[in-house]
């Protein structure tokens, strides 16, 4: 859970950066939401982008700007975008890495795997399975090389 914890602060504090660069009133607020929302696998991104675009527009227009409701909206969508495909490549990989002790490119190469293997909810279950999985080898073939290679640093 310290993993989750970490990505849903380093979330809140992204988005929050990103809504405050590109002017949008109640960042903080907004960027909360968004983080903490995050955490719902492949749909939290999704609401929270459209939530983010509902908030941040809804600032326009209270002000009576409607010309900049367009432009506002794909800034917001864009920052959005930018801030989730960081977290999928970057951060979610070193994050859940660190927290089940594996290389992030091992933890990216597990999800992408098992997506292609069972979509959607393999990608859920994907890292603690394999987590598993290690366990396992290291407690009952650990007097194999390429195991004990594979478990080293569990």
């Amino acid at each position: 859970y310290i993993g989750l914890l970490i990505n849903i602060i380093v979330m809140v504090t992204l988005y929050t950066i990103g809504l405050t660069i590109i002017g949008i009133e109640g960042a903080l607020v907004i960027g909360l939401f968004g983080g903490i929302i995050h955490i719902i696998p492949y749909l939290g991104p999704v609401m929270a982008t459209l939530m983010g675009v509902i908030l941040g527009v809804t600032g326009v227009v209270s002000v009576g700007d409607y010309a900049m409701m367009g432009p506002t909206a794909l800034r917001i969508i864009l920052v959005y975008i930018t801030i989730i495909l960081i977290d999928v490549i970057v951060l979610e990989p070193l994050i859940y890495g660190k927290s089940v002790k594996a290389h992030p490119i091992e933890i990216f190469l597990v999800i992408i795997a098992a997506g292609t293997m069972g979509g959607i909810p393999a990608m859920i279950i994907a890292v603690p399975t394999y987590t598993l999985i290690r366990i396992l080898l290291k407690e009952f073939l650990s007097q194999f090389k390429t195991v004990r290679s594979l478990t080293q640093q569990m």
